[in-house]
């Protein structure tokens, strides 16, 4: 049977997190802080249903699902056959148990003595009575850390107060409040407190005023109903009587049409006020316009005398140059006023005549003279001819000549090169300007005249309507005469109001009173008028102060805005009223709410200090838990090993075992004790298993039935090497499984000591053991140094 891999996944084995291929011969596994730990894989000795393992080895919550499982593959017969850690198949148990020496080397190795298992003079039973009470008294060690059956021990008490320690936690920081400052919370309440009780006090001051202009108001109210009592009485006492006969049988059609003609009164009355609103709008508009334009002509005068101020600064600027120089400026200077687009009347032409006009006159004459002489004598004709043309260009060549013979004295005087260009630049600018205005004044001009024909149109629409409305006026109240005599268009109304009340009985009179009546009593409530008006009086001073002599004692409201009219308004009073009452109901529960905060935070101090013994508790208890774990899986796997080697007992051959286990500890302290042991056939070293560096030893036929003689090895060897020997010992000898198996040999990280003399020794004695026995053997450490010893190999 051989090893083939070591499969690591995840709870079912459905996925795997890690795969080893084991070869023949030593395969050595070095658990680093990447792989997983090695306390899952101890489970291969002794399953333990009560505990459960993360992928890191740390133990986790029976309720959680992750769980690390180790998987074995071998191979035996061509056929595969798995184990894993989570199998409770008894047959696998004991092999496992056979083939992997761990945890239980670290109790075993001081409690089973190899010495008085080697003694001649004890017979087998005696040994297996010794072997019966060693896994007696380990029982009763195990059953005092944890007994399942009546969940008693000190694993079981541990882990007991680890859940209470737990809940307790739990239950300590529900009952806190989650990721909250307390002392900042309560800040925020008082500051949230504060803002509360500055908008009660608003809200209180803001009741009052409304109780006092409630109160005014009712005074008011009252004072508005006498007033339409005294007007009803008076209406139906003055007009009443100015009713005649046909007044009193007026049908319901005639008065219909007076109210209609009253109707048509009203929207014509409405029109003429409409139009009046449009005219006095578009004499403002007007008015508006013709202040700009006049601003503007205003504007255009002051440019239009600056450019004249400007150009007789020029010319006195030229005054004292030379005719032909100043004729050539005063040029420059017309072609600028072109060129600006003045008309020609506003310019002032040059003096006449100038000397060049009267050399070009001079020239004309002469040519005139020679053209008359062509006729008598030729010539004379073309001498005065030429001589004229010759006079007339120099005239016209001789100022081109000398401006440009001069020019560079010109460009050279600060005049020309400054003053000019400034003066030149600010009447194109003047011009500019102008052309502007003027433009301006067009648009004004045009604007004006529209509001104009607007203005004289709407007048006309309102002469027409006013005239509309004389007219239908005239018509009421001819209308009305018949029924209540002659009236005043003011009148009409009352008169009206008159005629519809008379068709009725006296019955709408007197209940219309009796309704004013009511009213004036449900707002007197049982007081007098005098009582009413004494409270109007306080409520108006309150509210307004003594205006007339500055008193300001008056409310808020007065002091920030005095005015002389404040509304009542029952809605909003309502409103403030229901609004304070909310904001009493939150200011108290704020208070509430800060007094229990105060109380809790006291209480949380408390509990803190109590959280932090109880996680103090916590991580004690984790590690005394950590701690006992591992003890338990020591006594189980060394129970187990116990067992299975109690039941195999027929199968135990203790001489060769014996001898086989001095040889093997002999070789690992570098002591030869004896002659060596021989156990079987070895096979040929086969493709794949490394040959150690010393020559391969044959092992003869034959074994004997006789005890080792000297086992004084036993004392002088460190107990860790002496329990390993006999392990392998027991290996050789098939005794815990079938010998033909070939089973291989399982090492998780057992105790070896720390002199280096003894680890290089061990790598060199399994070899020659994997090389004698044909087995395979997988030595699992986290040790750094172990892993660099065999990497050397």
């Amino acid at each position: 049977m051989q090893l083939a891999e070591i499969i690591l996944s995840d709870t079912g084995g459905a996925d795997a997190i890690r795969r080893m291929r084991i070869r023949r011969g030593i395969t050595f596994i070095h658990v680093c802080s990447t792989d997983a730990d090695l306390f899952p894989f101890y489970a291969f000795q002794s399953p333990l249903p009560s505990l459960r393992f993360d992928f890191k080895g740390r133990e986790i919550m029976p309720d959680s699902i992750s769980q690390a499982v180790w998987t074995l593959v071998f191979h035996y017969l061509d056929a595969p056959y798995s184990v894993s850690t989570d199998d409770q198949r008894g047959g696998s148990s004991a092999l496992l148990s056979s083939i992997i020496v761990g945890k239980e080397s670290e109790l075993l190795a001081h409690r089973l003595d190899l010495k008085q298992l080697a003694r001649d003079d004890v017979s087998d039973e005696d040994r297996l009575n010794d072997l019966m009470a060693l896994r007696q008294r380990l029982l009763s060690y195990r059953l005092s850390l944890l007994s399942e059956d009546e969940g008693i021990g000190t694993l079981a008490l541990a882990r007991y107060e680890y859940g209470d320690s737990s809940s307790e936690i739990r239950f300590l920081q529900d009952d806190a409040m989650p990721d909250q400052d307390i002392p900042s919370h309560i800040v925020e309440l008082e500051k949230t407190l504060e803002k509360l009780k500055r908008h009660a006090r608003s809200l209180a001051e803001e009741q009052k005023t409304n109780k006092l202009l409630s109160i005014k108001s009712e005074y008011e109210t009252l004072l508005s109903l006498r007033k339409e009592l005294k007007e009803t009485e008076q209406r139906d006492g003055l007009y009443g009587a100015r009713i005649t006969n046909l007044g009193h049988d007026i049908t319901v059609h005639e008065l219909t049409d007076l109210n209609a003609m009253r109707a048509r009164v009203r929207e014509l009355e409405k029109t003429v006020a409409e139009f009046n609103s449009s005219i006095e709008s578009i004499n403002i508009e007007k008015n508006q316009e013709e202040r700009r334009r006049i601003l503007s002509r205003r504007e255009a005068n002051d440019l239009a005398f600056e450019r004249e101020s400007l150009l007789e600064t020029l010319k006195n600027e030229y005054a004292e140059v030379p005719d032909t120089r100043r004729s050539s400026q005063h040029d420059r200077i017309d072609r600028g006023r072109n060129v600006i687009g003045d008309s020609a009347a506003s310019q002032e032409e040059d003096t006449f005549p100038t000397t060049r006009h009267l050399v070009v006159l001079s020239g004309l004459l002469l040519l005139a003279i020679g053209l008359l002489l062509l006729a008598t004598n030729h010539t004379f004709g073309m001498v005065f001819i030429i001589l004229g043309v010759i006079v007339a260009a120099i005239a016209l060549l001789v100022p081109l000549l000398t401006r440009r013979i001069r020019r560079p004295v010109r460009l050279t005087s600060p005049f020309a090169k400054r003053d000019l260009h400034q003066a030149q630049d600010r009447l194109q600018t003047i011009d500019q300007a102008l052309r502007m205005k003027k433009e301006e004044d067009a648009v004004l001009t045009k604007r004006i005249e529209e509001l104009e024909t607007v203005y004289a149109e709407t007048m006309i629409q309102m002469e027409f309507t006013s005239s509309e409305l004389a007219r239908v006026s005239r018509d009421l109240l001819m209308q009305v005469k018949p029924y209540a005599g002659p009236s005043k268009i003011e009148e009409i109304d009352d008169i009206l109001e008159t005629l519809m009340r008379q068709r009725h009985s006296n019955d709408n009179y007197n209940e219309r009173v009796s309704d004013l009546l009511r009213r004036i009593g449900d707002l007197k409530h049982g007081r007098s008028d005098d009582e009413m008006e004494r409270e109007y009086e306080k409520a108006c001073h309150q509210l307004y102060g003594d205006l007339a002599s500055g008193d300001c004692n008056a409310p808020p409201v007065m002091n920030s805005n005095p005015t002389m009219e404040l509304n009542y308004d029952p809605e909003r009073a309502k409103a403030v009223i229901e609004e304070r009452s909310e904001v009493e109901k939150h200011i108290s529960e704020i208070k509430n709410d800060i007094a229990e905060k105060k109380e809790r935070f006291t209480r949380d101090e408390n509990t803190k200090l109590r959280l932090d013994g109880l996680k103090r508790k916590q991580a004690s208890l984790r590690a005394s838990i950590a701690s006992l774990n591992d003890d338990l899986l020591r006594y189980d796997s060394a129970i187990h090993f116990l067992d299975t080697l109690i039941y195999n007992k027929n199968n135990v051959q203790f001489p060769f075992m014996m001898r086989r286990t001095i040889e093997i500890l002999g070789r690992l302290t570098g002591r030869q004790v004896g002659p060596s042991v021989p156990v079987a056939d070895v096979a040929i070293p086969q493709k794949g298993m490394r040959v150690p560096n010393m020559p391969v030893r044959r092992v003869h036929d034959g074994i004997r039935g006789r005890m080792p003689e000297d086992t004084s090895l036993f004392d002088e060897a460190p107990a860790e090497l002496s329990y390993l020997a006999f392990r392998m010992a027991l290996a050789d000898a098939g005794v815990l499984s079938e010998s033909e198996k070939k089973t291989p040999l399982i090492l998780l990280d057992p105790v070896i000591p720390v002199e280096p003399v003894y680890r290089d020794r061990l790598f060199d004695t399994l070899e020659e053991w994997t090389l004698e026995t044909a087995r395979q053997l997988i030595y699992v450490s986290d040790s750094k140094d172990l892993a660099d010893r065999a990497s050397e190999r």
